[in-house]
């Protein structure tokens, strides 16, 4: 019989491709102690070479650097807070999750995951007290505000939803945590706790002696359940793939087929004596010893590797690269719109957006809705404004090469110094607020020639 710990079926679904992104992008020490989740042992190969064989593999972090290179380029510009954003939702921006990290640092953690898993939450919270204010000044006074903290999907365990006002909303959300308390004068005792959310309310179930036991509850001042999701690659409600689990499988294939290469790497440079004919005791290996028989047939030779395997080994790890960075790039494509939602309607040219495009909007979208949440927890009537994020990257999609080329066109005339200037200012290399005129004044004034 279901308990507050039972998982929904669509929870349990999407967690397959989200151990494997997770094992991806821990790197090399995840994907040896996923062992034989991701890496097969061969028929025939005994435990020890097994182990050996894992344990000298090293992962291409294909996934891992793609994910922060996207990530990079939404957030290679700050997020701009429109006019009407209340002055006290401003404010608050500068510290979003009271442990000190800006708007900033906090919606790149929320886009990173989202990213990652196809779909990633905020919750927006209020801290609890002892003793209420009797105002929203005295309340205001003692500190007492909204923060963000962001939710990893593995975390959301099960959710309800009905309609609401013609719009799907949560009804009910269990998410899954680690609470911490002191254990003596050093020591911390962790303890696994279920956080069920539901309108206007939360209740919080502790795991005690394999019991899921009530240990508190409350109510909300919001109507709505604060859980804001972000959709980078959605299915349906509270549901999603990763965008990139192309990639993924690819840079599982390149794990895999690495080892294999380094394994014939290791064959290939030890070559195997072929001994006939020899019967005269004790043989000794080894660059100082030589082998000598009183037998007329005894004969010796090394069978070596030819090198082909090597070679076509090397090219196919060299493919499967093309097609990870292929797959990756993707993402920064136009023409390639996925279901638009009603929000998405409200622009014509969102099919000329990238996917990174329309995922950056999703984000506005959802940053949108965080911070009409901060509004509602304190009690003001205003709307909470809206936010610019960066969703253009077509300018950003540059090489060292392009870029190369452009100086090298300035430095031969057939480039201005001023075009330059601008079109490495257009690409984001250099900041939009320079100004040509007062940088050739700088110039000057420094003493530095300008280009000609």
């Amino acid at each position: 019989m279901a308990d507050v710990s039972t998982p929904l079926p669509a929870y349990t679904a999407m967690l397959p491709d989200w151990q494997l992104v997770d094992a991806l992008k821990g790197g090399t020490r995840a994907m040896r102690a996923a062992g034989k989740a991701y890496l097969p042992q061969w028929p025939a190969e005994d435990d020890d070479d097994y182990k050996i064989r894992l344990q000298s593999a090293v992962l291409y972090p294909a996934l891992a650097q793609t994910v922060e290179n996207m990530v990079g380029r939404v957030f290679m510009r700050p997020i701009v807070l429109g006019e009407s954003v209340p002055d006290v939702i401003r404010q608050q921006t500068a510290d979003f999750d009271l442990q000190g990290s800006r708007l900033d640092i906090v919606s790149a953690q929320w886009f990173d995951q989202a990213l990652t898993y196809g779909l990633s939450h905020v919750l927006i919270d209020y801290p609890r007290v002892e003793g209420q204010p009797r105002n929203l000044a005295e309340e205001r006074q003692m500190g007492n505000r909204p923060y963000a903290t962001v939710i990893n999907p593995k975390q959301v365990i099960g959710w309800k939803s009905a309609r609401i006002g013609g719009v799907e909303k949560l009804t009910q959300a269990r998410i899954l945590e680690q609470a911490t308390e002191d254990d003596g004068e050093y020591g911390v005792e962790a303890h696994e706790q279920i956080r069920v959310l539901y309108r206007g309310g939360f209740q919080v179930y502790r795991n005690t002696d394999s019991k899921w036991v009530l240990v508190d509850e409350g109510l909300m001042s919001v109507e709505d359940i604060p859980l804001v999701t972000l959709y980078t690659n959605r299915t349906g409600f509270m549901t999603a793939t990763p965008p990139l689990i192309h990639l993924a499988n690819l840079n599982i294939k390149h794990w895999q087929q690495q080892s294999e290469q380094d394994t014939n790497l290791h064959i290939a440079r030890n070559p195997i004596l072929f001994l006939t004919g020899i019967d005269d005791g004790e043989i000794k290996f080894g660059s100082r010893y030589a082998l000598t028989s009183s037998q007329p047939d005894a004969k010796g030779s090394y069978i070596e590797h030819t090198g082909a395997a090597i070679a076509a080994g090397r090219q196919a790890l060299e493919d499967l690269k093309d097609e990870m960075r292929e797959a990756g790039a993707r993402l920064l494509k136009k023409g390639q719109a996925a279901a638009k939602t009603a929000t998405e309607s409200r622009d014509d040219s969102i099919n000329e957006q990238s996917q990174l495009g329309r995922m950056a909007q999703a984000l506005e979208d959802a940053l949108d809705l965080a911070l009409q949440y901060m509004a509602a927890w304190q009690g003001l009537e205003q709307d909470a404004g809206a936010v610019a994020v960066n969703d253009d990257f077509d300018i950003e999609v540059i090489s060292d090469q392009s870029v190369q080329s452009l100086v090298q066109m300035a430095a031969t005339g057939q480039l201005s110094t001023q075009t330059l200037f601008t079109e490495l200012q257009r690409r984001g290399i250099l900041s939009d607020d320079l100004d040509w005129e007062a940088e050739q004044e700088r110039i000057v004034s420094g003493g530095v020639r300008e280009l000609a």
